[in-house]
């Protein structure tokens, strides 16, 4: 029987030499490459295998102790190899999920309501999208919102970290990696953060959001530091390969 994650050696080697992501689909006006399956199904995690993700930009974009060009992060050294073991075995690697994670997918259904309920916005839910020119980069978008617009939403574990967010009034500056990073993998022109906490009373309270366009320049330093990361993981793997074919 075929192994369907294609854990071995010969498959990742085929994976570096460049294996053709799926065709791009019309979303509305925009091309993007989004394959369908759900969030969370086993299709999805198959999908993003060894491609660096939206949710994961803000670690790419962190800064190394080395003013040595080329040099990662323990941060981000740590999710390349996480990446490359990935391409190897098929298996996910990292994070797996705890009590806030949970908390937040449980309420994550009732927060889009509540948005569109606030806003009209009509919300579109997606799997995964690769980005139509970036090979192994893309997003799992939490909603695409008509032909130019999508939803980042947040269901904090604590409410503590909720009304920070309300008293900010901004996007908080943890999340713009992956607000701007899916305005560009889904060549959008805004999106929308919000937080919601159903614990709080007073939906006006319990719903914050905030508006947020594009920013080019942003999104031009993260193609750039995204691309030489991704180059840098395939780099490494090549060479990690290359002994099983002398």
């Amino acid at each position: 029987m075929t192994d369907p994650l294609q854990t071995s050696a010969d498959a990742a080697a085929r994976e570096v030499d460049g294996v053709h992501e799926p065709e791009p689909t019309l979303l509305g006006e925009q091309m993007v490459q989004e394959i369908d399956a759900p969030q969370g199904s086993d299709q999805w995690i198959k999908n993003r295998l060894g491609k660096v993700t939206a949710s994961r930009f803000a670690d790419v974009l962190t800064n190394p102790r080395s003013k040595m060009p080329g040099v990662l992060s323990k941060t981000a050294q740590n999710y390349m190899f996480d990446l490359i073991a990935e391409i190897l075995t098929g298996v996910p690697q990292g994070f797996g999920g705890n009590e806030a994670t949970e908390w937040g997918n449980e309420h994550e259904a009732a927060a889009v309501v509540a948005y569109e309920r606030r806003t009209g916005n009509i919300c579109t839910e997606v799997g995964f999208v690769n980005h139509p020119t970036e090979s192994r980069v893309g997003g799992s978008p939490d909603r695409l919102i008509g032909d130019d617009g999508g939803l980042e939403v947040k269901c904090p574990f604590n409410t503590r970290v909720h009304l920070e967010y309300v008293l900010g009034d901004v996007l908080p500056e943890n999340h713009e990696a992956q607000v701007q990073g899916n305005i560009w993998v889904n060549k959008r022109d805004w999106w929308d953060f919000g937080s919601y906490d159903p614990r709080i009373a007073d939906p006006r309270l319990g719903l914050f959001i905030v508006h947020v366009e594009r920013d080019q320049a942003y999104i031009n330093h993260l193609q750039r530091r995204v691309a030489a990361f991704r180059d840098q993981m395939i780099a490494h793997l090549k060479t990690i390969m290359k002994g099983l074919s002398e």
